[in-house]
């Protein structure tokens, strides 16, 4: 699966940004366009490794921050 089609059929998501990699994913942003604004939390990563896709844990996305 791509992050195409990941977001494509997600029912959170509708945008995606590549973000970056870390460690062995391919980190990129996702958001609802309706949040998009929004300053409250942190932001959701999905992490790409090879065909596998998933969302990033709350402690993945601190240490992807830089905050842990």
């Amino acid at each position: 699966m791509t992050i195409r089609e990941f977001v494509k059929k997600s029912f959170e998501y509708d945008h995606y940004r590549k973000h970056g990699t870390w460690g062995k994913y391919t980190v990129y942003n996702v958001w609802n366009k309706e949040w998009e604004g929004a300053k409250i939390g942190f932001p959701h990563f999905a992490l790409v490794d090879g065909e596998n896709i998933r969302i990033a844990t709350s402690d993945e996305t601190m240490k992807i921050m830089g905050l842990k």
